[in-house]
């Protein structure tokens, strides 16, 4: 495979726990889920049972990673689909995260790569003001509500509180958004917390026995 220069890759892997995030969003054959970028490890996951999974992130490093990671994937190189994932502060999450693609896992995603479309580097609150009102399904934000990360080229969005409006304008009613940690603000006149997948986020997030132990929390889009 092509060679990639990973010296300027933040996210090497995800810190969070990948069993969370499916039981958070719970995706569904139909879905269309727009996920933010990171290391692509998100994404593929979710890529297994959604029916569109879009990527964006303003790091062009990161696209590059996880462009590099599917092209990986599509020619069957295993090995290198996790060679940029050594953290060695967090070897755990490098267990973790490795479990979670188990071989069988891989070729099922391997079988739906198609359904991953890459942005080129766009910050993902503008990314989804280029879709429809009412055509996405989910958003995966990981923990870029609350640290801002996302919009750090994007000085319209400054509070959690705008940037969860903004995204409700393409989120379908009953649309999940789901974020590593609970928000201090929150539009509750268009999102409440689903108790429900929230819960079993949590719990997976514990059993993973993942160093970070986030607190994730999955929005969810009322009935106008």
């Amino acid at each position: 495979m092509q060679y990639l220069d990973s010296s300027n890759v933040e996210y090497r892997l995800t810190n969070e726990s990948l069993e969370a995030i499916v039981a958070g969003l719970n995706p569904q054959h139909t879905d269309k889920i727009l996920a933010i970028g990171g290391s692509g490890d998100q994404a593929l996951a979710l890529a297994e049972f959604a029916d569109s999974v879009i990527v964006a992130d303003i790091n062009p490093a990161q696209i590059e990673l996880i462009k590099h990671r599917i092209a990986a994937i599509k020619s069957g190189d295993i090995d290198e689909v996790f060679n940029f994932e050594w953290n060695r502060e967090n070897p755990q999450n490098v267990f973790s995260r490795n479990g979670y693609f188990r071989r069988k896992r891989l070729e099922n995603i391997r079988n739906k790569i198609e359904v991953i479309e890459v942005l080129e580097p766009i910050d993902i609150i503008k990314a989804s003001s280029a879709y429809p009102a009412e055509s996405l399904d989910s958003v995966y934000m990981s923990n870029a509500l609350a640290s801002g990360w996302a919009t750090k080229s994007a000085k319209a969005y400054r509070t959690e509180y705008d940037m969860l409006l903004s995204l409700s304008k393409s989120l379908k009613t009953r649309g999940l958004v789901y974020t590593a940690s609970t928000l201090n603000q929150c539009p509750t006149q268009i999102f409440n917390i689903n108790s429900d997948l929230t819960e079993k986020a949590r719990k997976a997030e514990i059993e993973s026995k993942n160093p970070m132990l986030w607190r994730p929390s999955v929005y969810q889009k009322l009935i106008d």
